[in-house]
């Protein structure tokens, strides 16, 4: 082959980098791939700063270049909105019912602070707890652990209301704890669950509640759980479960009504893939940022953070001041701070 020709197919071979990027993050965006590819990205980025150094230093400016442009495009299209994600169902009456508590509670007065953390450990918690409790939180949720003692223990510290939510996988349920009250809403119930895609049944759940803090006021707030994966031969199905969680949670917030909404949960992945963004941000809800929070440890080894797999999403009617990860405990997450302030100037 002459050298015209080898030149002709190396430059072809180039610029298929940016478009074979392009085709498979179109390919995967809202599909378990590309839940998986959202989990790996920094690994990916590592690989691709390899490549790229290399590349420069071999002087193939031209593959530098197209590497650097592959990775804009394969991020972008990942990211990219598919409406096949949105269900447009009003959901269950009973669902519906609650809207008419959302759009009733009177505007949120006064900042308040959150803190969720996801224990995988309960018994190497130590003083972590009251570390945080110097922090004076309004919300304490913490997933993985329902036990009476330490629930008992917060409930005291807040002067308020506490709420275990048992599961039946083996990650162990929920407890929160609000300055306050949980208040009802046209019944006798105080809290509603909406299942989520799970490998186990309870795997996955939102609970949706309406808790009264002190001095603050009364605001829907869902604490949302998506189920976990249980290893590598799950990976793919862990991706569609992922993505029917968000699916199914973008929809429960819609049918209640997003504006006064604070979602606080354990959501798996990055807030800015797009199987989550695309389907919370087109109902009102936006991601409060915050640093990486897992893997904080693993085997007793302290790692450094990748992702903030612990979340809050807010409605309109919230401003986010700050967010802020606590370097507390062993487990192989952080717990995180927020701060929210109620932004009354929007209206629903």
């Amino acid at each position: 082959m002459s050298k015209p020709s080898k030149r002709v197919h190396r430059t072809i071979a180039i610029a298929a980098i940016p478009i074979l990027a392009a085709v498979v993050g179109i390919w995967s965006a809202h599909r378990p791939m590309g839940v998986l590819f959202a989990m790996a990205e920094p690994l990916l980025f590592a690989t691709l700063m390899v490549a790229l150094v290399y590349s420069l230093i071999a002087h193939r400016h031209r593959v530098a270049a197209s590497l650097l442009v592959a990775a804009v495009v394969g991020t972008a299209t990942l990211q990219m909105p598919n409406a096949s994600l949105q269900n447009t169902s009003d959901g269950p009456q009973w669902l519906r019912a609650l809207r008419g508590c959302a759009l009733l509670s009177k505007p949120a007065e006064a900042p308040i602070r959150l803190v969720i953390w996801t224990i995988d450990e309960p018994e190497n918690i130590g003083e972590s707890i009251d570390q945080l409790l110097l922090l004076q939180p309004d919300i304490v949720v913490l997933n993985g652990i329902d036990d009476p003692i330490l629930g008992s223990h917060l409930g005291s510290a807040l002067d308020g209301e506490v709420k275990f939510f048992p599961s039946k996988s083996a990650t162990g349920g929920v407890t929160a704890v609000v300055r306050g009250s949980f208040q009802y809403c046209g019944g006798k119930d105080d809290h509603w669950k909406v299942d989520l895609p799970s490998h186990k049944p309870g795997g996955g759940q939102t609970v949706i509640t309406f808790p009264h803090i002190k001095d603050a006021g009364v605001f829907p707030l869902m604490l949302t759980r998506f189920d976990a994966t249980t290893g590598p031969g799950d990976w793919l199905a862990w991706g569609d479960r992922v993505i029917g969680s968000a699916r199914e949670t973008a929809q429960t917030a819609a049918t209640i009504g997003s504006h006064k909404m604070v979602l606080m949960g354990d959501l798996q992945i990055p807030s800015r893939s797009g199987p989550l963004a695309m389907a919370l941000q087109p109902v009102g809800l936006r991601s409060v940022h915050s640093e990486p929070n897992w893997p904080a440890h693993m085997m007793n080894l302290p790692m450094l953070p990748q992702h903030a797999r612990d979340q809050v999403w807010v409605g309109r009617g919230w401003h986010a001041q700050s967010a802020r990860v606590v370097p507390e405990g062993k487990q192989s997450r952080l717990p995180i701070v927020f701060d929210l302030v109620p932004d009354n100037d929007e209206t629903p």
